[in-house]
């Protein structure tokens, strides 16, 4: 669960789960407190079980949380790392109002509610995710996708109780194997890493594992279009949204 607060706005994300994986952007909150953290194992040298035990929780890997729990950061200037803050830190450092802030909270959880009815209808679980937001003329808007491989983690539902008791990896649908891969090849975001090229094989493992998603979570199949003229398209996708938007 993450939530970055952008400048006049918030990104918030949420998630059910603890997980035995490597850096990522799901995470644990710890208790009344407020201090819900936004966890970086690669960064911060912590895992989840040491954030989750000073939270008073004693997650297994992969072990679903009652409720969901929402961790908020600060969107960081370009080239820097987003800072870890809690809500009451939100709050007294004027960033947001308590009430902004509350209302906010109450559409994060709707929204992962939401999203957690549509992917059971699809036999997936939703784990965790991010939602951003901002404030366009003085009215709260979402932004940037939701629910997809980019922000958002899937385990299958009819595996994931057996796989569970057995203490084994969930089977998942996400962008968590792209990021195994780069770590297991060298990079994992620090300065001076340079990121690993992918060969062709690797690409299409990825966009099948995307498509693979997008026809478990809408039922529909996915028709991939031809690569012909691929800048241009999208070229021409982005300004027929633009001329849609009222700003």
């Amino acid at each position: 669960a993450v939530a970055d607060v952008v400048d006049g706005g918030e990104d918030f994300a949420v998630g059910f789960g603890q997980r035995d994986a490597p850096p990522g952007h799901d995470a644990l909150g710890d208790g009344e407190e407020g201090r819900q953290r936004h966890i970086f194992e690669a960064r911060r040298g912590k895992t989840k079980a040491e954030v989750a035990k000073a939270a008073g929780f004693t997650p297994q890997a992969y072990q679903r949380f009652e409720t969901p729990i929402i961790t908020p950061t600060t969107k960081a200037e370009i080239g820097a790392h987003d800072e870890d803050i809690s809500k009451e830190e939100i709050i007294a450092r004027g960033i947001m109002s308590r009430e902004d802030y509350e209302k906010l909270e109450d559409i994060t959880l709707k929204l992962f509610l939401r999203g957690e009815e549509i992917a059971a209808r699809h036999n997936l679980m939703l784990v965790d995710t991010k939602y951003e937001f901002g404030f366009l003329n003085g009215e709260l808007c979402l932004m940037d996708e939701i629910h997809t491989p980019d922000s958002s983690r899937y385990f299958y539902a009819d595996t994931y109780q057996e796989l569970f008791d057995k203490g084994l990896p969930q089977k998942q649908l996400s962008k968590e194997f792209v990021r195994e891969w780069l770590m297991e090849n060298g990079f994992c975001g620090k300065d001076g890493q340079k990121v690993p090229e992918m060969d062709a094989a690797r690409v299409n493992a990825i966009s099948d594992r995307y498509v693979e998603l997008y026809e478990k979570i809408t039922g529909k199949e996915f028709v991939k279009e031809p690569y012909d003229n691929i800048y241009e398209r999208i070229e021409c996708n982005v300004k027929n949204m633009l001329a849609r938007l009222e700003f």
